[in-house]
């Protein structure tokens, strides 16, 4: 009987304790309604699906009822003050990043919508925006009160839009108070109730209703969420924008460091929140437009902390390289200026002779797309479509419907277009393609080439792509190392463009001439004329001329100059022969001893520089240096620099017809 009592005493204290607990997890239904009331869900526009073509028909019927047939996209949460006005997270306009959302609505609980119209307040650090709605009649009287300061572990709710499913109520308690760290200027409220995407603009309430906080952000580290006490929006002035944005900024090619920056703008309020975030967008733009360009004057290939004057620049302006697949130069985080092209590049054809060579860095994606026989050089350039289509069959890009992804065949035709002269003269083809059913946008960089296009492509947020990307990829384009190789055919229809086609011309490329026939092959560049006879070299249509470039100063400014001219007969066919003429640059003093040393063994005419046949794998090779005008062996030291003159027959030991093929070279080749 003893025992039996303690039992049902026991269970006494612990009902108690239970209702106890359970009296702090639910609001009472007055409070409950009054919430209900007060707070809204932030939605904008479901946008078109846009000019977007997949694999197979989006399985759209297969997404929730709700969600299908929905006008409207939920993306954050607002409430009701009892002074009048509305509040939120400035973060849910998007009032520094651009979108593609235009306007924007609250919904109530009933399915009602108002459209959100003049801004009255707003602060980016601390993450709250205060505005009115058009044609809503705020009854102060059913908007929430401001609440006393709460002690540490006391029950809080949040309230929001959780995942996009309509405003839930769930709770936690208050566990600390944290500065922000900047300066430690406030306060942040961290709270254990739950808070999903959604949430981010809704109140942090007391078990009365009654407003602690905004909630603003997740914690990164941990499951605690933030939000900013309601007294800080006291702190700004009425009918002020207060813009501050600490962030680091990063340049794709420049890896040793991140750059500080702070965004600071001030603004005059009301203002209608179409208009403000045009102003607040375009000011960002050009704030980013500055910093990057700065960046861009900073690390210069020729400014003093360019890959020009570096330590380890009398390689780069004494080397060049013949590239299939172009280099990118860039800082690695080591401090070292090299080149680099993806780790992987994988292999896609397009049937008729037609591929795409592609591979990630830097965060893009880069592509050479090499075109089909049966498109026209002229018609690929000129439809960004048709070879971003190309790369999109190669590497796929894919879009989630109720789980199942389906590959996006093509972007459709570009939304917008331009174009971008690098520092070295070359023009680029900017295009931009929006993807509305994530807020995304795809930009393009490409580089006309005789034999297709090079590529750097992105996909990101919309804002990001405009304020980041498109600065980003003018600045890597300056670091560009292509070569240039193609086929006759190929060569000529790519110089009958014209510069309305594929805009300002490569320097390098614009001093080339082309005439061939059966006879034989006349070639002019920048740097050297070449007058041969078919008997000599083939001057069949696929017959491959190419060049490369180097780097190199005239009259105090970086150019980049024509270094080598190779031609080479098809490998497939009789009498496979290759001509290349070099130029080789005497290297700076600072160069290292590998570099010294190999300039030695050329400009001294050592083998395998001594025009003396030699085998190499199946072919018989055969190399000579060339001295300019005004030098000769004798006064080569000289020299500012020297041209190899060099060759090659398939099989080996073909020594006098090396010798013959050579002597011929020499005299159809000229340094101009």
């Amino acid at each position: 009987m003893k025992n039996t009592r303690k039992l049902c005493f026991a269970l006494v204290v612990w009902a108690c304790a239970f209702v106890s607990v359970y009296a702090q997890t639910i609001l009472e239904s007055t409070v409950l309604q009054k919430v209900q009331a007060a707070v809204f869900e932030v939605v904008v526009e479901k946008p078109a699906e846009g000019n977007l073509t997949y694999e197979k028909k989006l399985p759209l019927e297969r997404i929730p009822f709700a969600i299908r047939n929905d006008a409207y996209l939920p993306i954050g949460t607002a409430f009701l003050m009892n002074d009048g006005k509305f509040y939120s997270a400035a973060h849910v306009f998007s009032l520094y990043k651009e979108t593609l959302y235009t306007n924007y609505f609250l919904r109530g609980k009933d399915g009602k919508t108002w459209k959100i119209s003049s801004v009255t307040k707003f602060a980016t650090d601390r993450d709250f925006i205060c505005f009115d709605v058009e044609n809503f009649t705020a009854d102060k009287s059913k908007g929430l009160s401001v609440a006393p300061d709460a002690a540490l572990n006391s029950t809080v709710f949040s309230v929001g839009n959780a995942l996009g499913e309509g405003i839930v109520i769930r709770n936690g308690v208050l566990t600390s108070r944290t500065p922000e760290q900047e300066n430690g200027a406030w306060q942040w409220l961290r709270f254990s109730a739950a808070a999903s995407p959604g949430n981010s603009g809704g109140p942090l309430i007391t078990e009365k209703g009654d407003v602690l906080g905004i909630i603003a952000m997740k914690s990164q580290n941990e499951n605690l969420n933030y939000a900013l006490p309601f007294a800080e929006t006291k702190n700004v002035a009425d009918n002020t924008g207060i813009v501050h944005i600490p962030f680091y900024y990063r340049l794709p090619t420049i890896l040793t460091e991140r750059f500080y920056h702070v965004f600071d703008e001030k603004l005059s309020l009301p203002q209608n929140l179409g208009s403000l975030r045009a102003e607040i967008t375009s000011r960002n733009r050009n704030n980013t437009d500055k910093l990057v360009h700065d960046l861009g004057e900073r690390f210069a290939p020729d400014a003093n902390e360019g890959f020009a004057r570096a330590a380890g620049a009398a390689e780069m302006l004494s080397n060049s390289y013949m590239v299939g697949f172009p280099y990118t130069i860039y800082l690695s985080d080591a401090g070292k200026w090299d080149y680099a092209k993806p780790k992987e590049i994988s292999t896609h054809q397009l049937g008729d002779n037609g591929f795409v060579n592609f591979g990630a860095m830097l965060g893009y994606t880069f592509a050479y797309v090499v075109k089909p026989e049966s498109v026209a050089l002229k018609d690929l350039i000129a439809s960004p479509k048709t070879y971003v289509d190309y790369i999109l069959s190669a590497s796929k890009i894919t879009r989630n419907v109720a789980g199942e992804n389906i590959a996006i065949t093509s972007l459709g035709d570009p939304c917008k277009s331009d174009k971008h002269i690098d520092r070295f003269g070359r023009t680029w083809l900017i295009n931009y393609w929006e993807l509305p059913f994530v807020d995304y946008m795809a930009i393009a960089y490409a580089l006309p080439m005789p034999d297709g296009v090079y590529v750097m492509l992105k996909f990101d947020s919309y804002g990001d792509v405009l304020n980041g990307h498109r600065q980003d990829m003018a600045f890597i384009a300056d670091y560009a190392y292509p070569s240039y190789s193609a086929e006759l055919k190929q060569w000529k229809e790519y110089l009958a463009l014209s510069e309305a086609e594929v805009g300002k011309r490569d320097p390098v490329i614009a001093s080339v001439s082309l005439d061939y026939s059966k006879k034989h092959i006349a070639l002019k560049t920048g740097a050297y004329s070449v007058d041969l006879p078919s008997s000599i070299l083939s001057s069949a249509d696929d017959t491959t001329f190419g060049l490369s470039i180097g780097y190199a100063f005239k009259d105090g400014k970086l150019v980049q100059e024509e270094r080598a001219l190779s031609l080479d007969t098809n490998k497939r066919a009789e009498n496979y022969r290759f001509l290349f003429i070099s130029k080789q640059p005497k290297p700076d003093a600072s160069a290292l001893k590998n570099t010294a040393e190999s300039w030695g063994q050329k400009c001294d005419g050592i083998a395998p520089y001594d025009g003396k046949p030699y085998d190499s794998e199946q072919y018989t090779m055969i190399d000579k240096i060339i001295y300019p005008d005004g030098i000769s062996y004798k006064t080569r030291s000289d020299a500012d620099c020297i041209y190899i003159l060099g060759g090659g027959l398939s099989g080996q030991g073909k020594k006098n017809e090396a010798l013959r093929f050579i002597a011929a070279a020499e005299k159809a080749v000229r340094v101009r």
